[in-house]
């Protein structure tokens, strides 16, 4: 893509190409506005700040006692409820910037120039110098150029004269090519850049960029491998005959030994976790046993043990008796 280049009197000099990915690129409003929001946000101070009950000046003291008065209850006259109290949702200083993403921006930046070369609002000088530095220069050469209302004029480094004379024309602003905004686009209707601002915005933002801002280093091509030589012959080792030794003979296993025969348990085994129940005659016996045993260790208790067993016999008989 061409487009023609003028001198401070009008005149078309040259016609120059300049990169499509600059000046070819279709208009996204989207993309503009989010540009211009983010810009705007950015430039918003937000130095507003309110005091909260905790800030407002007055005493901790309770105004008066809590029943008997008549009156509402109030442990503060700094509450929000009372006169010269706390605010409660003021507004406080804060940062008002947003994020955006830099190709964004910059896809932005491409989009607004490529407008202004579409509607013929941009306009490309070979350059902008001014001799004497004086406003009325900078005036004669804008009304050569045909342009009466706001312009901004980008250079790639704006010459001090130039930005001086231009300072004191109304709606007319000097600003370098790598500080070039998507807000400055918007808000001046025609623009005028120097050559060398055109392939300074051209190096910035046609490709990608470090962190620098420069554009990024093209990465090296890699190096060819180079061909790995074959590796020679390993020679054979020299073997010594005083370090010859005949192989010791191997040692006869030894018999293992034979397995021990495992203790028979003679005891009882029981099904899992089950009690054998005692027989009741057995159970008689042995309580049976056991007293009798008692009574021979006490001499004194045996009367005792055969007198009570007599009288369990006789009040057993009536009952046989009266079963029969």
């Amino acid at each position: 893509m061409q487009v023609p280049v003028k001198d401070l009197k009008g005149t078309e000099v040259e016609r120059i190409d300049v990169n499509d990915a600059i000046f070819g690129v279709p208009m996204n409003k989207d993309i503009v506005y989010q540009a211009m929001m983010w810009q705007r946000s950015a430039t918003h101070l937000g130095t507003v700040d309110t005091k909260t009950r905790g800030e407002v000046s007055g005493s901790t003291r309770k105004p008066w006692r809590q029943k008997h008065t008549g009156r509402a209850r109030a442990g503060t006259t700094r509450s929000p409820v009372w006169r010269h109290g706390g605010i409660v949702f003021g507004p406080h200083q804060r940062s008002f910037a947003v994020a955006m993403p830099r190709k964004m921006r910059r896809l932005a930046l491409r989009c607004l120039l490529s407008d202004k070369r579409a509607t013929g609002d941009l306009t490309v000088v070979k350059d902008m110098t001014v001799a004497d530095g004086k406003t009325k220069d900078v005036a004669a050469a804008l009304k050569a150029l045909d342009l009466h209302d706001s312009t901004l004029l980008v250079m790639h480094n704006p010459d001090e004269r130039v930005v001086r004379a231009a300072r004191n024309i109304e709606g007319v602003r000097t600003v370098p090519a790598s500080q070039l905004s998507a807000l400055d686009l918007l808000n001046y209707r025609h623009v005028v850049m120097t050559v060398d601002a055109v392939r300074r915005a051209e190096e910035l933002w046609s490709g990608e960029l470090n962190r620098d801002g420069g554009a990024a280093p093209t990465p090296p091509l890699p190096k060819p491998a180079a061909a790995k030589k074959p590796a020679a012959p390993a020679a054979p080792k020299a073997v010594s005959p005083a370090s010859t030794k005949p192989a010791a003979k191997a040692a006869p296993a030894k018999a293992k030994a034979e397995a021990k025969p495992k203790a028979v348990s003679h005891a009882p085994e029981h099904k899992g976790h089950e009690t054998p129940r005692h027989k009741p005659a057995e159970h008689k016996a042995d309580d049976h046993k056991s007293h009798e045993t008692k009574a021979a260790h006490h001499p004194a208790r045996a009367d005792e043990h055969k007198a009570h067993e007599g009288d369990a016999k006789a009040k057993r008989a009536p009952r046989k008796k009266a079963a029969e």
